[in-house]
């Protein structure tokens, strides 16, 4: 039961923290637009995280059952490879970009001073933004752990996987520790 309050409260942070993201991304998009510098491809950002969330959305279950409400059917097997790759990238591009700006002549950071979008405000958002993708990194991994202890394995579909395993037609479903660990009364 301890297992299980742990992951939620590890969920509710990692959703907090793609709002949160979400809402860096548009803090810097506004702040760009308002100093007439342009926002590039910072737009695309949205379907990372987008993407990140539906994959864990859709493949991480509340229960340890398989037969949860979010199960449509939908499967992909690497997603949390695919996760931290997005969380990953997110950190990569936020640090280059930081230091990018941070590195950036004297003259050229001169003719931004009096403009709404300082390179220091914009070099910590930037810090701020790969701090968040650290901390979404920590936590796709530390869901992973929470699961693998909880007994969901590699992933939520191995009890879908293993449905029948160990029973004949007309015999009761066994539990799948029962399976696991061989006979009954076996441990």
């Amino acid at each position: 039961m301890r297992v299980r309050k742990v992951r939620l409260g590890m969920e509710i942070i990692y959703y907090l923290l793609i709002i949160a993201q979400i809402l860096m991304i548009t803090l810097i998009i506004v702040r760009l637009s308002l100093a007439h510098l342009g926002v590039g491809l910072i737009p695309f950002a949205y379907v990372g995280l987008l993407l990140a969330f539906l994959l864990h959305f859709f493949h991480h279950p509340p229960t340890n059952s398989s037969r949860h409400p979010r199960n449509n059917g939908f499967s992909l097997r690497y997603w949390r490879t695919i996760n931290l790759l997005l969380w990953t990238g997110g950190l990569t591009m936020s640090i280059i970009s930081a230091a990018s700006l941070a590195m950036q002549p004297g003259e050229v950071k001169d003719r931004r001073k009096g403009s709404k979008y300082k390179v220091v405000d914009e070099i910590t958002d930037l810090a701020v933004m790969a701090g968040v993708y650290a901390v979404l990194g920590a936590l796709e991994v530390g869901l992973w752990l929470v699961g693998r202890k909880e007994g969901l394995g590699r992933g939520w579909r191995r009890d879908e996987e293993r449905e029948g395993v160990g029973r004949q037609d007309g015999e009761e479903e066994k539990p799948v520790v029962e399976v696991v660990r061989g006979k009954e009364g076996d441990v």
